[in-house]
């Protein structure tokens, strides 16, 4: 009988690659940074190519726009975040109120009171600690964001500086008929990912007037900062409807049952109007995705890298036609590829 004999090669290829899975894995947060910053830089170069023609020099150009970076954040620091922290520290201390006027306003035999009750767990009732943990939680998870944000800045400073450069020395290592299919590429691409982001823009702060609007008619509380989670889960398709219309029909439930109810169908009107008029004007026929694909996309997303890629994913699933009529067309044929770009 023959012993199975493996090369010494072998084990060191397996071992090679566990340990590059490895690194991915645990490298999977700052790679999502770095293609955020990427997707952010994109956004932003149309600024520095108007600038330039205006004259400035490409330093001069980065640097007004880092100004304009560092001004945004300026503004949310100094004008916003202090009345969200606010509103949430008056939720926080007013919470059995809200509690009991939430409960108050929903009918005894309602099918919803049960899993709202549930919910809404008094944390006077034995568990003060661990909502005291939730807090720090969500404190720290906040203090971590705004970290990333800011690498996140950074990289996309660089790439607005060296970017071009950078990617010229990666086209080097291959064939002058890579090269080519990687620059085309890349010019369609940022296409659509500035269309993408600058679009995601769009609509984000004109769901964030909208809500804030039609809560501050019905006096809802934290209005502001319930606008604003909703401008921040427009980015998420489909699971950003549900994330923020919950907290926003809870509270607008201290109010009455009636607000509640009109809040929710308001919501729902805009999240029609939305899907069916603002994203195809703003958005045009650069992003033609199917929404099964992109609900499947997000969820995979969210797995493997949390809400961050789950973001990032949105421009690649887009970008797809492009990579499709490049790369794979010579295998897919003409058929197939005419195709998926008609659809």
């Amino acid at each position: 009988m023959n012993e199975l004999q493996i090369p010494a090669k072998t084990f060191i290829k397996i071992f090679f690659a566990l340990a590059v899975s490895f690194a991915v894995v645990k490298l999977m947060p700052l790679f999502g940074l770095i293609f955020m910053g990427l997707l952010l830089a994109v956004t932003l170069n149309p600024i520095i190519v108007f600038l330039k023609k205006k004259g400035l020099s490409k330093g001069w150009a980065v640097a007004v726009v880092t100004l304009l970076i560092i001004a945004t954040i300026l503004f949310i620091i100094m004008v916003l975040l202090p009345p969200i922290y606010e509103q949430i520290v008056s939720s926080f201390e007013n919470y059995p109120k809200i509690r009991t006027e939430i409960l108050s306003n929903i009918p005894e035999g309602s099918v919803l009171r049960g899993p709202i009750n549930k919910f809404l767990r008094d944390p006077a009732q034995g568990d003060s600690a661990e909502w005291m943990k939730r807090l720090a939680l969500v404190t720290g998870t906040v203090l971590e964001d705004l970290a990333s944000v800011l690498l996140m800045l950074t990289f996309a400073i660089y790439l607005l500086v060296d970017g071009r450069r950078a990617f010229s020395w990666f086209k080097d290592f291959f064939s002058a008929p890579i090269r080519e299919k990687l620059q085309k590429t890349a010019d369609e691409t940022s296409q659509v990912v500035f269309s993408y982001v600058a679009g995601q823009g769009i609509t984000s702060l004109i769901s964030t007037i909208y809500v804030y609007i039609i809560l501050s008619v019905f006096h809802v509380p934290a209005a502001l900062t319930l606008a604003l989670l909703a401008g921040i889960f427009d980015v998420l398709p489909i699971l950003g409807f549900f994330l923020s219309v919950i907290p926003a029909v809870l509270l607008s439930l201290t109010i009455s049952s009636s607000t509640g109810i009109y809040v929710f169908m308001l919501y729902v009107l805009y999240h029609g109007i939305e899907n069916y008029l603002i994203v195809p004007r703003v958005y045009g026929n650069r992003l033609r995705v199917s929404t099964l694909v992109v609900l499947i996309s997000l969820i995979a997303a969210g797995e493997l890298g949390g809400i961050l890629w789950a973001v990032a994913i949105l421009p690649v699933v887009a970008s797809y036609p492009i990579i499709e009529r490049i790369w794979l067309k010579e295998y897919l044929g003409d058929r197939v590829v005419d195709k998926h770009a008609s659809d």
